[in-house]
């Protein structure tokens, strides 16, 4: 869904004297209507025959409404001025319009078609005479277009009129908008959120396989189905409420095709609760899908349908939440949040309180921004303005990494093209604006390149010489010391288990029994072979045959030796405690009537008094490891309170192999793991760590639970902020690289 907006590009060039003179007017066939948004007003301005609908405040109003073809857009902001200047004492009156705003919302209606010039020769002499104001729409869209992370493609050609195929389809899905419809839906999506929280560890185990590669192509063409089916829905809300959908087409994020419609129109609607239904409409429509794939999944057994159900309900419900229902993006999450708290035009608002407080601090200068903006809810506005400007930072940033980390050398090339878009072009008008006002207001330009001196130093002071304030992070487990794994030595079937989980039991012990009729067979085979030898050889004794006598002897050794095998395999059937301990397994007594093969573990015995309390270090650490052997670090435990304790024994090598368990990601632990391994391997971590343990007391050992995780903070005096960050980035760059190979 796509909204037009007054975020532009900031410039200082003012407006020319002939601009001043020219005589504007709204288009003819626009029309106006009011709106009530709480305790302020705005008006929406439309021009059906086009399809361009925008919103603007009372301010930009008044002086629109002096724009009557006969009254110059000088005299036209005087006179506005005059006007506001009079309903000052109110305070829930904005400040008039400057004329660097005027400017701005001119080059914007113009570019809409909302505003025309009356006057051709006005018109003439501005275009040739004063070609900043003609021509900055063009140079936006050519570095919109520049731009390889948003791409956008009208598919006018294709759907020449939405509306058309709208009102062909829109009769057969009309009932989906009947309030008992949609309150059904509703109760179909709170039963499946319910249901997704019981069974969350089940189905967090069967996304594991989600991002291989083998599955790309099957989760992209998940998504962009289910994209054309949410931006269908917000199509078909807005035209059941009798709104229209001028443009459709394609957005392409990173190359990868999004479907848009602009649902603008809907701004019109009087009623809040139909522009919020129409805000809406695509993630509940996602939402359902998501919904029925879930209780989908649960009756059907064939795996390759399963699979295919959770790619759609990761991608209509995770993907839908993160992104959609965002409101720091202009998504639908915006949209919904702006019209339940009566915010309207809340990014523009955010964005230039942010820019206020930027020309506050470089310049001095107590700037109006071109939104209406209440006493009360400037706060507000000022906080979600920064809120965005930081959740904007982080996804051009994460954009920017997933470009060169997929693409290999062509993302670097895009990931550039794609910082000179976001961060070039603003730092271009910052340098320009700098270079008017050193003309115009030097001592203003004097305080900015000052205020910017002294930022830089600071900045460079925190990279260079701050310490590193955040701890380093490290993973803990609690775990027996020197536990045994009881492996099944045979295979065979479990017949009986003798002991329970959490048993105490000695050396010797029988733990559990299995049976093998393929063993006890071929035992009863070799013990009949090797009578058949001693018959052979009393008969070679009594005929007086050297020669088949000293082969049946042969013979007859190399059988019992067979023998004394089976016979000790058989042995092995009975499983027995290798030492002293408490019996740790899951679901013991389910283990009746399945076959294990040699080798399998089938439990733990352990002893409660030792245990031990592992820690995971990651190499980026290791510079501080020794000066932290013989000093106390804070430790939290479970739900222990916070403990101190040395790092105490530390493996001078680094390895790979999964210390615990519990700390891999599969079992909700932070370690991540690879999963190019088959499954009967031992977990192998993706990145080689330090292991440190740390023996526990008798007490503690009883007070602590095998397989309990915790944290330790790990101090890094040495390190200071800036070279913690950098690394910090090298490392998950690093990490996300080695992810992507081993999923290729």
């Amino acid at each position: 869904m796509v909204t037009g907006n007054l975020d532009r590009i900031a410039t200082y060039d003012l407006l020319t004297e002939e601009t001043r003179r020219a005589c504007l007017a709204l288009h003819p066939d626009a029309t106006v209507s009011p709106q009530r948004y709480g305790n302020e007003v705005y008006f929406h301005i439309a021009l059906e025959s086009q399809a361009k609908y925008v919103r603007v405040g009372y301010r930009e109003y008044v002086f629109l409404s002096l724009l009557d073809g006969t009254t110059n857009t000088a005299r036209a902001l005087a006179e506005s001025s005059q006007a506001m200047q009079s309903d000052s004492l109110d305070l829930s009156t904005p400040n008039p319009l400057s004329e660097h705003e005027a400017n701005q919302l001119i080059d914007w209606l113009l570019e809409n078609s909302l505003l025309h010039y009356v006057s051709a020769r006005a018109s003439s002499n501005v275009q040739a005479e004063s070609p900043s104001i003609a021509a900055p729409t063009q140079k936006r869209h050519w570095f919109e277009q520049l731009n390889p992370f948003w791409i956008k493609l009208p598919l006018t050609r294709l759907v020449n009129d939405p509306n058309r195929l709208l009102d062909i389809i829109l009769p057969m899905v009309r009932w989906c908008f009947h309030p008992t419809v949609v309150l059904g839906m509703l109760i179909v999506i709170l039963m499946a959120c319910v249901t997704g929280v019981t069974y969350s560890h089940e189905l967090i185990q069967s996304t594991q396989g989600l991002l291989v590669y083998e599955n790309w192509i099957a989760l992209i063409a998940t998504w962009i189905i289910l994209k054309v089916i949410h931006e269908f829905s917000h199509a078909a809300c807005c035209r059941y409420h009798g709104g229209k959908v001028p443009e459709a087409g394609l957005v392409m994020i990173l190359f990868v095709p999004m479907a848009y419609v602009d649902v603008t129109s809907s701004w019109a609607f009087r009623e809040r609760w139909k522009r919020m239904a129409v805000a809406a409409a695509g993630m509940f429509s996602e939402l359902l899908i998501a919904s029925i794939a879930l209780f989908l999944w649960f009756q059907v057994d064939s795996p390759v349908i399963k699979h295919q159900l959770i790619n759609i309900m990761v991608t209509a419900s995770v993907s839908t939440i993160l992104f959609n229902a965002n409101p720091l993006m202009r998504f639908d999450g915006y949209f919904l949040i702006s019209d339940l708290f009566k915010l309207p035009n809340l990014y523009t608002s955010g964005n230039e309180s942010i820019q206020r407080l930027t020309k506050w601090v470089m310049y001095g200068e107590d700037s109006i921004g071109t939104t209406v903006e209440s006493r009360d809810r400037g706060w507000t506005i000022r906080a979600y303005g920064l809120l965005a400007a930081g959740w904007k930072v982080v996804i051009c940033v994460s954009l920017t990494l997933t470009a060169s980390v997929m693409l290999g050398g062509w993302g670097i090339l895009i990931a550039v093209l794609g910082v000179i878009s976001w961060i070039g072009v603003p730092a271009y008008q910052a340098v320009k604006g700098l270079i008017h006002r050193m003309q115009s207001h030097r001592h203003q330009a004097i305080r900015a390149a000052m205020v910017s001196t002294l930022s830089m130093a600071a900045i460079g002071c925190a990279w260079f010489w701050l310490p590193n304030p955040f701890p380093a992070h490290l993973p803990c487990v609690v775990d027996y010391v020197n536990s045994a794994k009881v492996r099944a030595n045979t295979s065979g079937f479990v017949t009986t288990v003798e002991v329970a989980e959490g048993q105490v039991v000695r050396e010797g012990d029988i733990l559990i029994r299995l049976e093998n009729r393929e063993l006890a067979s071929r035992i009863l085979e070799a013990e009949c072979e090797l009578e058949l030898y001693l018959v052979r050889e009393k008969i070679a004794i009594d005929q007086r045959e050297v020669a088949s006598g000293q082969m049946a002897v042969e013979d007859q050794v190399a059988a019992q030796k067979k023998l004394s095998e089976l016979r000790r395999q058989a042995e092995q059937l009975i499983v027995r405690a290798p030492n002293d301990g408490i019996v740790i397994g899951n679901l013991l007594s389910e283990k009746v009537g399945t076959f294990v093969d040699s080798g399998d573990v089938l439990c733990i015995v352990g002893n409660d008094n030792l245990k031990e309390v592992v820690f995971s270090i990651a190499t980026g650490d290791s510079p501080d490891l020794d000066r932290w052997e013989s000093i106390a670090i804070p430790v939290r435990i479970g739900q222990s309170g916070l403990k101190y304790t040395t790092l105490g024994r530390i493996e001078p090598r680094a390895s790979d192999v999964l210390p615990h368990p519990a700390m891999g990601v599969q079992n909700g632990g932070p370690l991540s793991i690879r999963h190019d391994q088959a499954s009967d391997e031992e977990p192998r971590l993706i990145k080689s760590r330090f292991i440190a343990r740390v023996p526990l007391n008798s007490d503690l050992a009883r007070q602590m639970f095998a397989g309990e995780t915790g944290i330790a903070y790990l101090q890094r005096p040495n390190q200071t902020f800036g070279t913690w960050l950098w690394a910090s980035g090298q490392d998950w760059l690093k990490q996300q690289m080695e992810m992507t190979q081993l999923v290729n």
